[in-house]
């Protein structure tokens, strides 16, 4: 389909065209869940369930390439979800759908949640991000210190060339996640104490919620669609105070799973 000025690659699966839909965002920043049909078939009897390529993933980017790939921002890639969000409420003729953000996908399920409310029955957010530029700091000196501890020398030499983050470069913090690997292979999680709350865990909210305050507390950047940082935009996404809201009380959410969110 064509969303944002260029086509954009979309899968739409399930067993009753009377079920509800689902709209998946995958995480990454740019891995495609579509490889995981397998994995979504269970859900197909309940929801049909759409997975979405984003631009510069999967079978989007094979479709445009580099060259035709247009603008890289993550405001452009929300206002690409809202427009998808919009198309699938009309092609299968519902009133509305259901967002389920993943990881990064999470980022950009909230904003375009916050920004198109009307087009949704709920937001569910899995691996929620909601500050980004704390979770970059604590997960370096937790990775750093598990090393240290169990005595790995080339990852604690890794780290402390790379350096804390805000990264300017993707292949930096490219190194960080394959350090945090390093120093747990088996649960692919650094060894430590728990994330305060309002880190990662799962969240479903209302969208009539999430209308309230619009995302006031969220700042986008201008800048390419990858995980580079500069000391002018720390945070990707900075909800952590809006989810603090949440889970000081607010009723208005419909249901919390894994970590407190």
């Amino acid at each position: 389909m064509r969303a944002g000025g260029i086509d954009q690659w979309v899968s739409i699966r399930g067993e009753d065209r009377s079920n509800p839909v689902v709209l998946v965002l995958h995480g990454g920043p740019a891995t495609s869940y579509m490889a995981f049909t397998t994995f979504f078939q269970p859900w197909e009897k309940y929801f049909t369930v759409v997975q979405w390529d984003r631009r510069g993933v999967g079978k989007t980017f094979g479709r445009n390439g580099r060259a035709r790939s247009g603008q890289m921002t993550l405001d452009r890639i929300v206002e690409d979800g809202a427009e998808i969000s919009g198309f699938l409420c009309r092609h299968l003729h519902k009133d509305k759908i259901i967002l389920l953000g993943h990881s990064m996908g999470s980022m950009i399920g909230i904003s375009i949640a916050a920004r198109r409310p009307d087009l949704f029955y709920a937001y569910v957010g899995t691996e929620q991000i909601v500050g980004m530029a704390r979770n970059e700091e604590l997960s370096y000196q937790t990775i750093l210190n598990s090393s240290r501890t169990a005595g790995n020398a080339s990852t604690v030499k890794t780290l402390e060339r790379i350096g804390a983050p805000p990264y300017q470069r993707a292949l930096d913090w490219g190194a960080k996640q394959k350090a945090a690997e390093v120093a747990d292979p088996v649960s692919r999680r650094t060894s430590g104490p728990r994330p305060p709350a309002g880190i990662g865990g799962t969240v479903a909210v209302s969208t009539e919620w999430l209308s309230e305050w619009q995302l006031q507390q969220a700042t986008w950047p201008e800048t390419a669609y990858s995980p580079r940082w500069t000391s002018e935009n720390r945070a990707l996404l900075d909800t952590e105070r809006v989810f603090r809201t949440v889970g000081g009380g607010s009723r208005r959410a419909l249901g919390f799973g894994g970590r407190e969110g």
